[in-house]
């Protein structure tokens, strides 16, 4: 059995060794693909540390899915527009209730973002213009549209519903091509968006009444870690 393992392993060394001294093309100018991610968020908005404070930090984790379509633009960017779909957490005030309570909630979003993508950079300055594996880089704008509020049961907060967000982001992407047309890679990503996007804006009083910065940073933050497959069309 280990002698059969260590064969597949050294046949698989060998075909990964092969594909990359051959390799393709780096990233044909002008390609057209489509892209789908799956993978896990983390939600970071105002009172998220009541979950950590009551033994819930798991809640704040998500699935979340993907898509994209992108073009390449010359031989260093690509233009790219992603549609997300996933479920958030958040929480209203705790520090200014009676009971200090825990007042957590859930929402689900839609986010559309265009993204500007540096690729290649491990060819950039190369002068072996082939390869299997591409590091990007990408910055992006967007919008991001939560609905679907749980009731957070919270004595006097109202959390607002059907909230539209403009959101920005950056991340990286490893992508490892198995073909000129099909690959597979890994997308950590950081985004932020404007405050009423977990359905509360934190007033001056929030503010005032308890140390400094308990309203939080002025945007509702998340993070991602997700893995895709993505097709070009030439």
């Amino acid at each position: 059995m280990r002698k059969s393992a260590v064969l597949i392993l050294a046949l698989l060394c060998s075909v990964l060794s092969l594909r990359a001294q051959g390799g393709y093309k780096t990233l044909v100018p002008y390609s057209e693909y489509v892209s789908v991610q799956v993978g896990e968020m983390f939600s970071y908005g105002e009172n998220a540390f009541t979950y950590l404070d009551n033994s819930a930090g798991s809640d704040l984790f998500h699935p979340i899915i993907a898509i994209s379509a992108g073009r390449g633009i010359g031989n260093v960017f690509e233009g790219r527009v992603s549609l997300s779909y996933g479920k958030n957490s958040g929480a209203c005030n705790s520090l200014n209730t009676a009971a200090r309570g825990f007042y957590p909630y859930t929402f689900r979003s839609l986010n559309l973002f265009g993204d500007v993508v540096l690729k290649g950079i491990n060819q950039r300055f190369a002068t072996n213009r082939f390869s299997v594996f591409f590091p990007k880089i990408y910055v992006g704008l967007g919008v991001g549209y939560s609905f679907d509020f749980s009731d957070p049961m919270h004595p006097w907060q109202d959390v607002s519903e059907n909230n539209f967000a403009f959101g920005v982001r950056m991340g990286f992407i490893g992508e490892y091509d198995f073909s000129p047309h099909l690959g597979v890679y890994f997308d950590i990503c950081a985004e932020g968006f404007t405050d009423l996007y977990n359905g509360l804006r934190p007033t001056e009083a929030d503010q005032d009444l308890y140390e400094e910065g308990y309203a939080g940073f002025p945007m509702d933050l998340r993070a991602m870690v997700s893995f895709g497959v993505t097709y070009r069309f030439k």
